[in-house]
């Protein structure tokens, strides 16, 4: 069989195998059955899964007609979304845009105009003001649109989970790496790291761009409990600096400023430990031994 052929029957393979919704597995025997005409043996799955071409595998999910959320959602909990697709998966992933993409622009529009209307409504109630920061005006106008605003709201109420992601990030962090914990813990780290701070903001202004994307990706999946794993991750991976500092000051300063490639280390590092950890999504999913 020519190139040209080998070529198209592999396309032909991935569109049939996504479109069936066949597993990984299934998706990666056949893929690689297609180019090399061998058989799926050990080989041809190790082949597989390193040749799996991500970006190909969206252009075929984005062609449904209408496109289906739930396959989106396990893309992104499987892989790093491409970038230049990101915005696009992230919105429809979180509502934002409706399945039928010939609705978009429409859809975009009337957004912009409901936007403008909660912020007015909001303001004119006095709910919110000049100095309430955007998180809390985009929380009060979902619970004002979605009919669950209430006379007693209390805004600054929406962190509940967080005390349990730090109790799961001091467990795995011990559980990881005793003798870090055991240091941070001796000069009185442990107990004032900046974990709400970074809970809150989902790592935004602590990781670059990049490494937010991966992260982010997973939150859009449905894993908040992903940052859990990106704490633990972070700590270790300035282990030797973080072992030299002997104070709050000096460990406020090694995390200061963390670098690109670092940065990208942490990320995917930290997918790795979530995945071999069974891919939580919530504190209440128990990880896999």
């Amino acid at each position: 069989m020519s190139n040209k052929g080998k070529n198209e029957q592999s396309v032909a393979y991935s569109e049939l195998a996504i479109r069936n919704n066949l597993s990984i597995v299934e998706y990666c025997r056949t893929s690689v059955a297609a180019v090399s005409g061998c058989t799926a043996g050990v080989l041809g799955l190790t082949v597989g899964f390193k040749s799996v071409e991500e970006k190909k595998s969206l252009e075929i999910l984005l062609k449904d007609k209408p496109l289906d959320r739930g396959k989106l959602k396990q893309f992104c909990l499987r892989f790093c979304v491409p970038a230049s697709y990101r915005n696009l998966i992230w919105k429809l992933l979180l509502g934002v845009v409706p399945v039928h993409v010939e609705c978009h622009s429409f859809i975009m529009d009337q957004r912009k105009q409901e936007y403008n209307d909660l912020l007015r409504a909001l303001n004119i109630m006095r709910v919110i003001d000049i100095n309430t920061s955007k998180p809390q005006v985009f929380l009060a106008m979902w619970l004002l649109q979605t009919g669950n605003f209430t006379y007693d709201i209390n805004l600054g109420n929406e962190k509940a989970d967080i005390p349990k992601l730090i109790e799961y990030s001091y467990c795995l962090l011990e559980k990881e790496d005793s003798v870090l914990y055991k240091h941070l813990q001796k000069i009185g780290v442990l107990d004032n790291l900046p974990l709400v701070k970074w809970f809150d903001c989902c790592f935004a202004g602590i990781l670059n761009e990049t490494a937010l994307g991966k992260i982010w990706d997973k939150l859009c999946g449905g894993s908040y409990k992903i940052l859990v794993y990106v704490v633990v991750v972070l700590l270790t991976n300035l282990k030797h600096r973080l072992l030299k500092c002997n104070n709050l000051i000096s460990f406020t300063q090694c995390i200061k400023n963390i670098p690109e490639e670092t940065a990208d280390v942490i990320a995917n590092k930290s997918i790795d430990m979530w995945q071999q950890h069974g891919s939580p999504l919530t504190i209440y999913d128990k990880p896999k031994p």
